[in-house]
């Protein structure tokens, strides 16, 4: 009578396990473009990681699988002229014009990236463009999406004195129209969703993080009953919101490398305890002490992002709302289905197979972070 029950949880189970098979750093596929408007210019940044612009210009000239700061520059022409013809900033009738261009600037301890590193390692390129007279606003097309994929998000800011606006681009709204706050108009009005896209974005950063969801489900597999489901739930909800709060607005960091391993380990702690303890003790407490640390990792993407300080606080809630839905997007139709799973004669062979499942993984990539 359970074998139809035990069906569409199977089916759940091996669609995440082969989604986590991929999984290494889970750095979003976001970029950010920011605009400070000044009396008489617009000053225009980008910042992209290297892995990103690579799918633009081969970073990597004499081949030796490390990108340099060096070839970063000896590729500047090329990348200066892929943002010209990609970024359009349009005031009224006029042509299209970035303006003036900086150097790239490197933004990283050392000069060379892995090219396993190449998406922790951003890139700052800058515009610089005057005013035309009387000029009320302008508008910014995005049509980097054919380049940096169909995936990937542009988190828009615009700065104008103390107050910053922020949206988010895709290939779906690539367009925005920003009226200058002087001349009365509404800003940073993009053709759909508006700052709620944060939230979006968050949503897909935690179906993305392959990793977290892993350590979720290993956890909750071997739940005693509801009661710890929802320990469990809560405890890493808490955990990752309190240092994803911290790690953004600077109190608290921890060096990349080391997150990652963690999050691994825990992992890899937790499937070991399923394997040869049944389920370990005091889970909610576990889930809490880990939960920190994979807070760390939620942070990393959106602190790599540069967002200004103005505005950061509700960017920071929309992001980590978004993480919560997705979240319970991939628990929700899970909770029921363990929890019949219980009642059913393969309870722990479920059980046994996805934690020793998930260990190897975790062993995987904890052999790939430390390698790193």
């Amino acid at each position: 009578m359970y074998a139809p029950l035990f069906r569409p949880l199977r089916s759940i189970l091996l669609v995440l396990l082969l989604l986590g098979a991929g999984a290494g750093a889970h750095v979003s596929d976001t970029s950010l473009l920011r605009v400070k408007v000044l009396p008489d210019r617009l000053q225009l940044e980008a910042n992209v990681d290297l892995l990103t612009l690579n799918r633009v210009v081969n970073l990597d000239a004499d081949g030796d699988g490390l990108v340099t700061r060096a070839e970063l520059l000896q590729a500047a022409p090329k990348l200066e002229e892929f943002f010209r013809q990609k970024l359009l900033l349009k005031f009224g009738a006029g042509a299209p014009s970035l303006g003036r261009a900086a150097a790239p600037e490197w933004q990283a301890p050392k000069d060379t990236a892995a090219e396993g590193d190449l998406q922790s390692v951003h890139v700052n390129l800058g515009f610089e463009r005057e005013l035309p007279p009387g000029t009320k606003g302008f508008r910014l097309e995005s049509a980097v999406f054919d380049a940096f994929g169909p995936t990937h998000n542009v988190i828009f800011a615009v700065v104008e004195g103390d107050a910053t606006q922020q949206a988010v681009l895709t290939l779906e709204t690539p367009g925005l129209d920003y009226g200058f706050a002087t001349q009365d108009k509404s800003p940073a009005t993009p053709e759909t969703g508006g700052t709620t896209s944060l939230f979006r974005l968050g949503v897909s950063h935690i179906l993305e993080g392959y990793d977290h969801l892993l350590f979720l489900l290993t956890l909750l597999v071997a739940a005693s009953g509801w009661r710890q489901m929802v320990g469990i739930i809560t405890a890493f909800t808490a955990a990752h919101s309190v240092t994803v709060g911290l790690a953004v607005f600077g109190v608290a960091r921890l060096p990349e490398k080391f997150v990652e391993c963690t999050i691994a380990a825990s992992i890899a702690w937790v499937a070991a305890e399923n394997l040869w303890r049944g389920g370990g003790r005091n889970r909610w407490q576990q889930t809490f002490a880990f939960g920190l640390v994979h807070g760390f990792g939620f942070a990393g993407a959106l602190m790599a992002l540069q967002l200004p300080r103005e505005g950061l606080a509700w960017s920071l809630l929309l992001f980590n709302t978004g993480v919560e839905a997705g979240q319970l997007l991939v628990v929700a139709p899970l909770f029921p289905l363990l929890l019949l799973l219980r009642r059913t004669p393969w309870s722990g062979l479920v059980q046994k197979a996805l934690s020793g499942v998930a260990l190897a993984m975790a062993l995987v990539w904890l052999g790939q972070r430390l390698a790193g």
